[in-house]
């Protein structure tokens, strides 16, 4: 009877005892305020800075931006929010690797692929419950496209500047972030923000 007990106990850990991870009608509201707000910092901040290094310095200097100060640039913006979130780019066809989805990113990013095929649009947005370690989140998704501004570092390879090419090569040898179109589905703003802090 004891061993049955323990095995019990154990199964319920590893399957998390069918935790219920159903967003509240609460939680979803909180969620959507926080992530709208955010990606939309973050994106605006990003395409200005872009804009002003294009022309400062042309594309070339741009992509030295992105993968220089990309990542800082993100951190300083996540924390000026009051809130504990944390933001990340992500794709299927990523550049930089620590932009690499993990299984749950890819998940979000299949979504959005399906949705765009069968409805031929995305929502604003999507939302997932998830447990990290003893933590739950929700992931504000909101879907990146391709705009004509990036269609110069991320469009067809034959027409990227040959002194752009040298450097994203150099930089980033397994590049999957070429070939986009205007308007193509480029990946995700992925906003983390913690259930206690919508309470």
């Amino acid at each position: 009877m004891n061993t049955k007990i323990i095995l019990l106990f154990f199964l319920c850990l590893l399957i998390g005892c069918g935790e219920n991870l159903t967003i509240t009608p609460q939680e979803k509201k909180q969620a959507q305020i926080i992530g709208q707000e955010s990606s939309t910092t973050v994106l605006r901040v990003m395409m200005m800075k872009l804009m002003e290094e294009i022309q400062q310095g042309g594309t070339v200097k741009a992509a030295k931006f992105c993968s220089v100060h990309a990542q800082e640039l993100t951190s300083q913006i996540q924390e000026k929010f009051t809130k504990k979130i944390t933001i990340k780019r992500t794709s299927q066809k990523n550049r930089n690797q620590k932009n690499t989805p993990n299984n749950e990113e890819k998940q979000a990013l299949k979504f959005f692929v399906e949705e765009i095929k069968t409805k031929k649009q995305a929502p604003s947005h999507h939302l997932v419950k998830v447990r990290l370690d003893d933590q739950l989140f929700i992931n504000y998704y909101k879907p990146l496209y391709v705009a004509p501004l990036c269609i110069q570092c991320h469009g067809s390879e034959v027409n990227l500047k040959p002194e752009l090419k040298k450097m994203l090569k150099e930089k980033y040898p397994n590049d999957k972030a070429v070939n986009f179109k205007k308007g193509d589905f480029r990946g995700v703003l992925k906003i983390s923000i913690p259930v206690a802090e919508l309470k």
